[in-house]
C-alpha cells in the first residue's frame, strides 16, 4: 500500500517523536500496552490482554498476552516494559513528552530528578507477564493515556546494543504489525509485514510505502499515475471542489481542532460574557467554506463524536443577536468602549 506522508519524519524513536508524520509511521510498527480503537476513539487490548484496577483507583495490573515477541524473536516481558519506562524517565533520553509519565505515575517525577531509586518508582514487573503501575492519584483517563506513543514500550535490548542507531533499518526491532525494511531520506520509508506480530494472520497488507512529497500537486500527480494508492492529508486545496466529485473521494472527520487561545487574565477577556460574545460573533460556516475551503467542519466542540461518547448539547455556531446581548451585559452596548484586540 503506497501513500504520501508529506515531510520527512524527524525520528522513528517513539519516545522522542513530537510530529504527526513520525507518530503515524511508528503506530504501524509498535504496539502499546493498550491500543487505540479507531471505532470508538478509546482504547482496546494491546500487548496486555486484560487488566485490573484496585478499588482506590491507584494500582493498575496488566496481564500480557501469551507468546509475545519482538520482531527479532526476543520475548516481550513485563520487565522489558519496565525498563522502557526507565529509559524515557532518563533525562539523557530527552523526550518531549516525558511530563505525561511524570504527571501520573508514582514517584516518576522524583526518579526523573534523581531523588529516588528505581525501586521506589510506581512501575513493577511482578513476573514475566504481569506489569503493575501505581499512580500518584486516581486518574480515570489513565488507560486512554497509554495509547499515546510516549507510553508505547521500546526494545531496550536493541537500544543497549545499537545506541542511537537502533532505528536504522538493519537494527530496528518492533512489536507491531509492520517492521522497517528500508528508509531513504527525503524519499520514502518502506515497511514490511512483521510475521512475529502476535496477530500477523489478520494483517492483510504485505507492505506499506510512505512517500515523502511536501508538494500537494506532486502527490496528486503521483496518485493519478498510480504511484500512490491514496492521499490522506496532503490534498491540493485549489482542486478540492473538483476532487469531491470523483468516485474515489472519501471524507471522514479527524480529531484535529483549530482554535484561538485567549489570555483570560487581561481585560476584557477576563469576562466570560465577552468571550462567549466573541465566539458567537464568528461565522464558522463562512470561515470554513469560503475562506479555508479545505473541508474543515465548523464546530464549537473539542473532538468529533465517537461511538461511546458524544456531546449532550448542541452549541450554537453563530448568533449575532446573542453576542450583542452578552456585550450589553458585559458593559459594552453596541461595542461602545470595547478595546481593539490584536490576534
Amino acid at each position: 500500500f503506497k501513500l504520501n506522508i508529506g515531510s520527512e519524519p524527524a525520528t522513528l524513536d517513539s519516545q522522542l517523536i513530537n510530529d504527526t508524520v513520525g507518530s503515524g509511521i511508528v503506530s504501524q510498527m509498535f504496539l502499546g500496552i493498550l491500543d487505540g480503537d479507531p471505532r470508538t476513539g478509546g482504547y482496546r487490548p494491546g500487548l496486555a490482554k486484560s487488566w485490573d484496577i484496585s478499588d482506590n483507583g491507584l494500582v493498575y495490573t496488566f496481564h500480557l498476552r501469551d507468546n509475545l515477541v519482538w520482531s527479532d524473536g526476543v520475548a516481550i516481558t513485563a520487565e522489558g516494559i519496565r525498563k522502557s519506562y526507565l529509559r524515557i524517565l532518563d533525562k539523557e533520553t530527552g523526550s518531549s513528552f516525558v511530563n505525561m509519565i511524570k504527571s501520573v505515575i508514582k514517584n516518576a517525577e522524583e526518579y526523573f530528578d534523581g531523588k529516588v531509586n528505581e525501586s521506589d518508582l510506581g512501575i513493577k514487573a511482578l513476573d514475566e507477564k504481569t506489569l503493575e503501575i501505581t499512580l500518584k492519584s486516581p486518574k480515570p483517563y489513565f488507560l486512554d493515556m497509554l495509547v499515546h506513543q510516549t507510553f508505547v514500550p521500546v526494545p531496550v535490548h536493541a537500544i543497549e546494543k545499537y545506541g542511537q542507531r537502533w532505528t536504522d533499518s538493519e537494527n530496528m526491532v518492533v512489536s507491531g504489525p509492520f517492521k522497517l525494511k528500508s528508509r531513504v531520506l527525503n524519499e520514502r520509508v518502506v515497511l514490511e509485514k512483521n510475521n512475529k506480530y502476535y496477530n500477523a494472520k489478520d494483517v492483510v497488507l504485505d507492505s506499506i510505502i510512505f512517500f515523502i512529497a511536501d508538494n500537494s500537486i506532486t502527490a496528486y500527480n503521483m496518485y493519478l499515475n498510480d504511484e500512490l494508492d491514496a492521499i490522506f492529508n496532503n490534498v491540493p486545496p485549489d482542486l478540492l471542489k473538483d476532487l469531491k466529485l470523483r468516485d474515489d473521494y472519501y471524507s471522514i472527520g479527524t480529531n484535529s481542532t483549530s482554535f484561538y487561545s485567549l489570555n483570560i487574565k487581561v481585560k476584557p477577556l477576563d469576562n466570560v460574557k465577552v468571550r462567549n460574545a466573541l465566539s458567537l460573533a464568528i461565522d464558522r460556516k463562512i470561515l470554513t467554506e469560503s475562506v479555508l475551503n479545505d473541508s474543515s467542519i465548523p464546530t464549537r466542540r473539542a473532538t468529533p463524536d465517537y461511538i461511546d461518547y458524544s456531546y449532550k448539547s448542541n452549541l450554537s455556531l453563530f448568533d449575532v443577536e446573542m453576542a450583542k446581548k452578552l456585550l450589553v451585559d458585559a458593559g459594552y452596548p453596541n461595542g461602545k468602549n470595547f478595546p481593539l484586540l490584536k490576534v
